[in-house]
């Protein structure tokens, strides 16, 4: 799905501790790396993001972070935009507490149906959690006040709003227990099973036919 040789991720340390350059390196090595937005202002964001564009061109994998801003929603919904604009297709959803439609408009925009009806995502968006109450609002798909939203700002088409009923908001994952972060302190060895349970719960009752990825970080994840 994402490009890469190993399902390996580099996470997205805020103020640019996870640079540019190891999110370049992590790309050529078959891996996929997160760029530390969080923290920056949306003119060092922007700058940051033409650096992997330029390096390694069209199809490659990497991606940025998005970080949940309640105080600050017009930063959130800027660096969304930023992204969508150019053409970043990966992020790395943190500190989210709940949805937003910054992070619903990245996950939906671009989505369409191929040839044979069947549902293509433009972008992907990892979300990092550490609660099972979280993890639900990303397996799940967005509310439709939120699609509803969007379309009346004309953030989504219609369609786009249409599909996005049909999906999870995030088919990736990223399942944080004690780290050196912002952390909830859980234990890797009890929080891993139950997103993975909760997981397979929410698929069957959504019906979904593709896979949600999970990956373990934080500590030695």
């Amino acid at each position: 799905v994402h490009g890469v040789r190993f399902p390996y991720v580099s996470g997205a340390m805020a103020n640019g501790i996870a640079t540019t350059d190891i999110v370049i390196a992590m790309s050529r090595a078959g891996f996929l790396g997160f760029f530390g937005a969080a923290g920056l202002s949306l003119g060092r964001v922007e700058k940051a993001v033409a650096l992997p564009k330029a390096e390694l061109g069209e199809g490659s994998s990497w991606g940025c972070n998005l970080i949940h801003s309640p105080a600050e929603p017009a930063l959130e919904e800027a660096v969304a935009d930023l992204y969508i604009r150019e053409g970043v297709k990966r992020v790395s959803a943190a500190a989210y507490m709940a949805l937003t439609p910054a992070i619903v408009r990245f996950a939906l925009s671009g989505i369409h149906q191929d040839e044979h009806g069947r549902i293509q995502r433009s972008r992907f968006v990892f979300a990092k959690i550490s609660r099972p109450e979280v993890a639900r609002k990303f397996l799940e798909p967005a509310p439709q006040s939120i699609l509803d939203g969007l379309v009346e700002r004309g953030l989504l088409s219609a369609d786009e709003a249409r599909l996005g009923a049909q999906v999870p908001v995030a088919e990736d994952l990223i399942v944080e227990s004690d780290s050196g972060g912002h952390t909830d302190n859980r234990t890797l060895s009890t929080l891993f099973p139950t997103i993975l349970a909760l997981r397979d719960e929410v698929a069957t009752a959504q019906g979904y036919s593709r896979p949600i990825r999970c990956g373990a970080a934080g500590g030695i994840g």
